[in-house]
C-alpha cells in the first residue's frame, strides 16, 4: 500500500489509497485508485466486517511520538468508505489485526503494543464501535501480530513474534477460547529478531504453518515453523533466503 503524506507544520495528514479492481476471467485486472484522508501517520490497517452487514470495513491504526489511535471506516459496498469513529489505543501501538474472536459475526480487533510488551483486544459492539480494551502481557516487544486458526477449531488464534535480539528470539502462540480471550502463551524459537509472520499450509498436511521474517542480525534465513498437529506448533526449519 502506498501512502502519500502531506506536511503542514507539525501535523501530518496522510492519505489511504484504495485500488478497486475491474477484471474478468483471462483478462489482466485494471485497478482504479481512490484516496481516503485518514489523519496522522497511519501505520497499519486491518480489514473485516465490523458491523455485520457483509461488507469489508477498515480499521486504520495511526501513531505518532505521543499517541496512537484507531479510526473505523465502514464500507458502502461500492469501494468507498465512511468514517464511523476513532478511539485511543495507547501510544506504543504499532500493528492491528481483525477477526471474529467471540463468534458473534462481527470483526474484533487485536493491536500489538510494541515496547509495552503486550497486545490489546477490542471486541466489536456490532454497530461500528468497540467495547473496552483488554490487555494481554507477552514476554517480548510485539511489533506485529497474526490472527489465524492454527488448531482447526473454528476460533482465531494469535501469533505474535517477539521482536527481540538473542536470546529472546521467539514467537508466541496463543490459542483462542472463542469468547474474545486467549489461552496461555506458548513460545517457539525463531531467528534474527522476528518481525512479520505469515501463515499457510506450506507442507500440504492440512495444518497452518508459519514463516517469520527476521529483520536484524545473523544470517539471511527465513524460519519456517511446521504445525505438526491440530494442537501444537512444533518443528522449525530455517532454509536460506536471498534478499
Amino acid at each position: 500500500m502506498n501512502r502519500t503524506p502531506y506536511h503542514c507544520g507539525l501535523l501530518i495528514i496522510s492519505t489511504l489509497i484504495v485500488f478497486a479492481s475491474n477484471s474478468f476471467p483471462q483478462v489482466a485486472p485494471t485497478f482504479y485508485r481512490s484516496d481516503i484522508t485518514v489523519g496522522n501517520s497511519p501505520a497499519s490497517l486491518a480489514v473485516g466486517d465490523i458491523n455485520g452487514d457483509g461488507k469489508p470495513d477498515m480499521a486504520v491504526l495511526a501513531n505518532t511520538i505521543s499517541t496512537a489511535s484507531v479510526s473505523i471506516y465502514l464500507s458502502n459496498g461500492d469501494g468507498t468508505f465512511n468514517f464511523k469513529t476513532s478511539f485511543s489505543s495507547g501510544f506504543t501501538s504499532v500493528w492491528i489485526a481483525a477477526g471474529d474472536l467471540n463468534g458473534d459475526g462481527f470483526a474484533d480487533l487485536v493491536i500489538a503494543n510494541g515496547y509495552s510488551r503486550s497486545v490489546s483486544v477490542f471486541l466489536a459492539n456490532g454497530d461500528g464501535t468497540f467495547g473496552p480494551r483488554s490487555d494481554i502481557s507477552l514476554p517480548g516487544r510485539i511489533e506485529s501480530i497474526l490472527l489465524a486458526d492454527f488448531n482447526a477449531d473454528g476460533k482465531p488464534d494469535l501469533a505474535a513474534p517477539d521482536f527481540e535480539f538473542a536470546p529472546q528470539m521467539s514467537i508466541s502462540i496463543l490459542l483462542g477460547n472463542g469468547d474474545g480471550t486467549f489461552g496461555p502463551n506458548v513460545e517457539y524459537p525463531t531467528l534474527n529478531t522476528p518481525y512479520v509472520v505469515v501463515a499457510d499450509d506450506f507442507n500440504k498436511d492440512g495444518n497452518l504453518d508459519l514463516a517469520i521474517n527476521g529483520q536484524f542480525g545473523g544470517p539471511a534465513t527465513l524460519p519456517v515453523i511446521s504445525n505438526n498437529s491440530w494442537l501444537d506448533v512444533g518443528r522449525r526449519s530455517s532454509p536460506s533466503m536471498n534478499r
